[in-house]
């Protein structure tokens, strides 16, 4: 009993280190986005340019490739939306076996709250909005890439780092190491 105090304790004390951390970050960031513009933070716009043209034109190639398999991409997007690792899998695995369900309520929680931190500190934008707000088809001469927004990706807030991505990637390693430990492919005790 003792010791799962101490340990409570030791947590409690981590957590908060951790927190107080996170706001000395954003306090500097804050007065970073103040100041005149560095010539760091040109640095990262024009790498993030870089990641953006490559995302946007594996976007269109995808979108021309695939676009008549569209139902079947909006289905799995759906089906791997972040929301139902609270509705459904969560209780379905907590049904099944509750350290199951248990572990992925709280990868989901964790997920969920580390992307949301992410989307706030790095505002990454989303390719479609992006494509019409850059410069870097304008110096280059390259026509804007022709790439299609549907209703699922119609949002206007940070598009990078993908929360589809961050919790459905945590969440199905849950389920899927919870699978190989029940049948046996690995070992329990790691």
């Amino acid at each position: 009993m003792k010791i799962s105090i101490v340990v409570k304790q030791k947590f409690q004390n981590n957590f908060k280190i951790v927190f107080l951390d996170i706001r000395r970050a954003f306090a500097f960031y804050i007065a970073e986005q103040s100041t005149a513009k560095t010539d760091m933070a040109s640095v990262l716009t024009g790498t993030m340019d870089v990641v953006y043209e490559n995302s946007v034109s594996a976007i269109e190639g995808l979108q021309a490739r695939f676009l008549q398999q569209s139902d079947v991409f909006f289905l799995i997007s759906n089906l791997f939306d972040p929301r139902y690792a609270f509705l459904v899998y969560s209780p379905l695995f907590f049904s099944l076996d509750w350290r199951v369900g248990k572990k992925i309520m709280w990868v989901t929680v964790i997920a969920e709250w580390v992307n949301q931190m992410l989307k706030w500190a790095l505002h990454g934008e989303r390719p479609y909005w992006w494509i019409h707000e850059t410069q870097v088809y304008n110096r280059t001469g390259i026509s804007t890439p022709d790439i299609q927004q549907f209703s699922l990706t119609c949002e206007t807030g940070p598009g990078s780092p993908s929360g589809h991505s961050m919790v459905t990637a945590a969440v199905w390693y849950v389920i899927l190491d919870a699978f190989l430990q029940k049948f046996n492919f690995v070992k329990k005790g790691r």
